[in-house]
C-alpha cells in the first residue's frame, strides 16, 4: 500500500528511521528503564527500623512540655503492657507520673491521670489504675472552674468503670447535680452531654438516655 501512495508511514512516523535501527536503539533503553523501575520498587519498599522501648522512652523523655511527654509515656507503657513487658511499663509509667506531676493545668493534670488509669485497668494493674485515679481526683477538687471541674469528674468517671463501677457511678451522680449549679447554658449542656455519655459506658444507657433527653431540651432552650 505504501508503495501504491508513494509514501512510508513507518518510516515517516519515526523520523524516517530505518526500523532496524529503531528497534536497535529501543532495546537497551527499554530494558534500563525496566531496570530502574525495579531498583526504585526495592528502594521503596523497606520501612524504617522501629526503635526499641528504652529507646522510645528516652526519645519521649526529651520532651519539653510535661503534658506531652507524660501521654507519650503512657502510650509507651500500653504498648510495652500489650507485649508482655510489664515490669517495663510499670517503669514507663513511674515517669509519666512524674511528668504528670509537674503539669500547670489542673484540668490538663487529671487528665493525664485518667489516661494513664485507663491503661493500666486495660493491662489488668487495678491497684496502680486506683492511684492514678486518686490523683486525678485530687486534681480536679481543685478546680475553681464549675463547669471545667465537672467535665474533669466526667472524665474520672470513664476512667473508674474499668476499674471500680460502682465508684464511676456515684462519681456521675454527684457531678450530675454539680451541674445544675453551672451558670453557662451552653456549657451545662455539654457538661450533661459528657455525663450521658459516661453512664452509657457505665452500662447504664437509662440514664445516659435521660441526660442526653435533658442536654437536648436544655439546648433547645438557648
Amino acid at each position: 500500500m505504501h508503495k501504491l501512495f508513494g509514501w512510508r508511514p513507518t518510516l515517516k512516523f519515526f523520523g524516517w528511521w530505518p526500523m532496524h535501527k529503531l528497534v536497535s536503539w529501543w532495546a537497551p533503553c527499554h530494558i534500563g528503564l525496566i531496570a530502574l523501575v525495579a531498583l526504585a520498587g526495592c528502594g521503596g519498599s523497606s520501612a524504617p527500623a522501629r526503635l526499641s522501648f528504652d529507646e522510645q522512652v528516652r526519645r519521649a523523655a526529651r520532651q519539653s512540655s510535661p503534658d506531652l511527654r507524660a501521654r507519650e509515656l503512657i502510650k509507651i507503657a500500653g504498648e510495652q503492657f500489650q507485649a508482655k513487658d510489664n515490669a517495663g511499663a510499670m517503669q514507663t509509667l513511674k515517669l509519666a507520673r512524674q511528668a504528670a506531676d509537674e503539669v500547670g493545668d489542673l484540668a490538663t493534670r487529671a487528665g493525664v491521670y485518667c489516661a494513664g488509669a485507663e491503661t493500666l485497668a486495660r493491662a489488668g494493674q487495678s491497684s496502680t489504675a486506683g492511684e492514678f485515679i486518686r490523683a486525678a481526683v485530687a486534681a480536679a477538687e481543685k478546680i475553681e472552674d464549675l463547669e471545667s471541674r465537672a467535665r474533669q469528674f466526667a472524665r474520672i468517671a470513664q476512667a473508674q468503670t474499668r476499674v471500680s463501677p460502682e465508684d464511676a457511678l456515684a462519681t456521675l451522680q454527684q457531678t450530675e447535680k454539680v451541674t445544675e449549679g453551672i451558670p453557662d447554658v451552653y456549657g451545662r449542656v455539654l457538661v450533661l452531654a459528657l455525663l450521658g455519655r459516661s453512664y452509657d459506658m457505665l452500662g447504664r444507657s437509662a440514664e445516659g438516655q435521660r441526660v442526653f433527653t435533658a442536654a437536648l431540651l436544655l439546648a433547645g432552650s438557648i
